[in-house]
């Protein structure tokens, strides 16, 4: 639903500071957060108990991850994707060691975001259906990670943000898919490698559109979509886990340095693509 009046700067600056803007999602839009705490959805100010479900399973999620990533990240650091040591590697291990160790750096994410679920629907945010709170989930972590193409990575992955990159950038661009991606990196800020980073998904995007145009009918429905599925899958998690890794380098030198100790497979990759 659409704001009808202007909020008093009450509302307004708590709706600027309240948790999920703090935390960095799942991000919420004013009408949403109006509702909610103003109990136009609850008159009576009750808030039903089925939430308390779906709180506890995130709240185990986000903990676990969480975990999951200090242990993932004390054995694959991300600065070891810099030295002479890994580059000398053969290049089936440098890709397979780049993508276990952005998925160690992912699980960070998914950690911070289940619990910014949790304290969410905790709150009375996301009762899509009745009694079904799943209406301010930010990543569907199992989509995510077996996504055949990059479009539905990027649907799967901070999905509330993607919502309204969709809203406000994507549809009122003329669909226009670079776009969605460099206001992401100016998001992010102002460091060489975040542009870098998006520069690269949106190449990775446009081939995948191509491949979807070109290849997908000759296979869908045959004996070869199954292997086809899988193939993308592969190349979407390791061509986005050498861009992740420019992101994460923050300066020019140091994300070039990254890839060219990858042998720049990734920007091969999509060249050749393309």
């Amino acid at each position: 639903e659409y704001v009808t009046e202007f909020p008093s700067l009450l509302d307004y600056f708590g709706f600027i500071y309240h948790f999920p803007g703090l935390l960095g999602g799942p991000n919420t839009y004013y009408r949403e957060y109006h509702d909610v705490m103003s109990n136009i959805r609850y008159p009576d100010g009750k808030l039903p108990s089925s939430r308390w479900k779906y709180v506890l399973i995130n709240l185990i999620k986000g903990v676990v991850f969480l975990i999951m990533f200090v242990v993932g990240s004390a054995y694959l650091p991300t600065d070891y994707l810099l030295t002479d040591t890994f580059g000398s590697r053969p290049l089936w291990q440098r890709v397979g060691f780049l993508y276990l160790t952005f998925l160690a750096v992912r699980f960070r994410y998914f950690g911070i975001w289940k619990l910014g679920e949790s304290i969410c629907i905790m709150a009375g945010f996301g009762e899509e259906k009745k009694d079904e709170w799943t209406g301010i989930s930010n990543v569907d972590i199992l989509a995510f990670e077996t996504s055949s193409n990059m479009s539905t990575a990027t649907r799967m992955w901070n999905k509330r943000t993607q919502k309204w990159l969709q809203m406000c950038i994507y549809e009122r661009s003329n669909f226009n898919q670079f776009y969605v991606f460099m206001v992401s990196a100016f998001w992010h800020g102002f460091y060489p490698s975040y542009y870098l980073c998006f520069g690269l998904g949106s190449l990775l995007q446009f081939a995948n559109r191509l491949t979807a145009k070109k290849l997908w009918p000759r296979v869908e429905g045959t004996w070869m979509e199954k292997p086809y599925l899988i193939l993308g899958n592969v190349c979407v998690m390791t061509v986005g886990s050498y861009m992740l890794e420019a992101m994460f380098n923050y300066s020019f030198e140091k994300a070039w340095l990254g890839w060219k100790q990858a042998s720049f497979f990734g920007v091969t990759f999509l060249a050749v693509n393309v």
